[in-house]
């Protein structure tokens, strides 16, 4: 049975499609850090992942919620149980675009009286999947940003992409996301040699094809791809085709922070993102960072080696700031370094968590 909300302590649900990677460990922080402050967190996400796993851990109640990135009949399953959900919460936090499609829409079909205070965060533009979606999903967002009470994006960038398409739309805050920076902290062993590393999902979006052709172009130089997807296949048989499937490893899933310690270089050449975890989560062990992805430069501010905005594709361009960041070590533990203090300074974990406590609380009153 659906409890009344408005309970003794601020009760927030998340809701989160993805089930691993980035999304689900700032799902997963945000749980842990409502339950340390003596609040009810729950999550309604599906099964597979770590989310799932992780929230119990913390404490925190998981709701079996099965979504999937693609649309489905099954939809109409899950809107109408969210519809149901939602009434027994303070706070909505709806995380990444299926879950704030199928969220926005639960929120609308309530009377205003029974909506719970809501935020909606992106984690990365949906429209950024670009091609005729595109197009669709720049309206669905413009036609659904009222629907809740803020959008959150993760960083400036997110929130500037925000307001160039939403047009005033919709209440967009900066919270930056944050990392573990105990966790996630430097090691005195020495690094692999020569050992480049991505840690993400394997999909088109995290750009992991456009490093394995630069791949092609550098000798003596060992890849780790972290992370599993449905890219997976296709990213085999590309390394394949290019004469560097010896120089691949795919490790699937497991601890970033301790490949991150072993790494030569982090590279992050994702296609687009909200704010990436794995680039905060390198940054605090102290690792060296070449990033491709818009936006990247803002965040390490100088500590590490960034392409221009228009080389995000541009597989020589990444060869050359990895042959650069290769050849000069003092300059990787320079940047190194200056990265990990940059985390510590904006991105600590329980700076940006208690930034969320204060938003809920004042959308709650």
């Amino acid at each position: 049975m659906i409890q009344t909300r408005r309970s003794a302590f601020m009760r927030v649900l998340h809701v989160s499609q993805p089930t691993s990677e980035g999304t689900a460990v700032v799902v997963a922080n945000l749980v842990a850090s409502g339950i340390a402050h003596r609040g009810v967190a729950d999550v309604a996400t599906g099964p597979s992942g770590h989310l799932a796993g992780d929230v119990r851990a913390a404490g925190g109640g998981w709701i079996d919620v099965p979504m999937t990135r693609l649309p489905g009949w099954k939809d109409i399953v899950h809107w109408w149980r969210l519809r149901r959900l939602l009434v027994a919460y303070d706070v909505v936090v709806l995380h990444s675009s299926k879950a704030g499609l199928l969220g926005r829409l639960a929120l609308l079909s309530l009377p205003r009286r029974r909506r719970p205070a809501s935020v909606f965060m992106p984690h990365g533009w949906s429209w950024h999947t670009g091609g005729r979606l595109g197009g669709v999903y720049r309206q669905m967002e413009r036609l659904l940003a009222p629907a809740t009470d803020r959008i959150v994006a993760v960083s400036d960038s997110e929130a500037q992409d925000g307001e160039t398409v939403l047009h005033g739309r919709g209440r967009i805050e900066v919270i930056a996301n944050g990392v573990d920076i105990t966790r996630f902290a430097p090691s005195a062993e020495p690094r692999e040699p020569a050992m480049l590393l991505v840690v993400g999902r394997l999909a088109r979006q995290k750009g992991q094809d456009i490093l394995i052709r630069a791949l092609a172009e550098l000798d003596d130089v060992q890849l780790v791809l972290l992370g599993d997807g449905p890219a997976r296949g296709h990213l085999q048989q590309l390394a394949s085709e290019l004469g560097v499937a010896d120089r691949v490893r795919m490790v699937g899933t497991g601890a970033p922070d301790a490949w991150m310690r072993r790494a030569t270089l982090v590279v992050v050449p994702s296609r687009w993102e909200g704010l990436s975890i794995a680039l905060l989560e390198a940054m605090a062990t102290g690792a060296p960072v070449v990033a491709s992805t818009p936006g990247s430069g803002g965040i390490l501010g100088g500590a590490g080696w960034v392409l221009a905005p228009d080389q995000t594709e541009s597989i020589s361009a990444l060869a050359d700031a990895i042959r650069l960041a290769l050849a000069d070590e003092g300059a990787r533990v320079a940047f190194g370094q200056g990265a990990r203090q940059r985390v510590l300074r904006d991105h600590a974990i329980d700076t940006s968590t208690a930034r969320h406590r204060s938003l809920w609380a004042t959308l709650v009153r």
